[in-house]
């Protein structure tokens, strides 16, 4: 077995599996959090894998099934459903009120429908007109319900205070 590069500051799943990098198989417990629960909120330490954690989600619920060949979800998963992916990292956020908040999120939803396309339940872009609840069950070109993966999210109010 040849050494595998050890992916120092790379937090994208796909990235890692494409370079061939070191990647410590989890993704048992990516399968069972999927299979088992409809919410979770991860409070971890800095530099604990939450983001690297979160890009392994959105490529499993993307149906990227080549970037989980010879890990364990590739044995555990049987359907391979591809769902519209909600990301949302929020530290692009920072600095910003509510109304800058609302704005921005408008602008990646309105991203999102141009990928995904609008479910039946979606006539109009942006939270103003939708709530966030309508966007994240839209089910545009996939037929299945999107998936909402957000991170970074105290990073929107940690420089509020000064």
């Amino acid at each position: 077995m040849a050494l595998k590069l050890y992916p120092l500051g790379i937090q994208t799943f796909s990235e890692i599996r494409k370079r061939d990098m070191l990647y410590i198989d989890k993704t048992e417990y990516v399968y069972r959090m999927a299979s088992s629960g409809k919410f979770f909120f991860l409070s971890r330490p800095r530099r604990f894998g939450k983001s690297l954690l979160v890009s392994t989600l959105k490529s499993y619920f993307e149906g990227k099934k080549e970037l989980f060949r010879g890990l364990a979800l590739e044995q555990l998963e049987k359907e391979w459903t591809e769902y519209p992916v909600l990301h949302f990292d929020m530290s692009t956020f920072k600095n910003c009120d509510l109304k800058d908040l609302q704005s921005k999120f408008n602008v990646l939803l309105s991203q999102y429908e141009s990928i995904w396309g609008k479910g039946p339940e979606s006539k109009t872009p942006g939270i103003a007109e939708n709530t966030a609840e309508q966007k994240c069950r839209q089910r545009g070109r996939t037929g299945s319900p999107s998936r909402f993966c957000a991170e970074k999210i105290n990073q929107t109010q940690q420089q509020q205070n000064p």
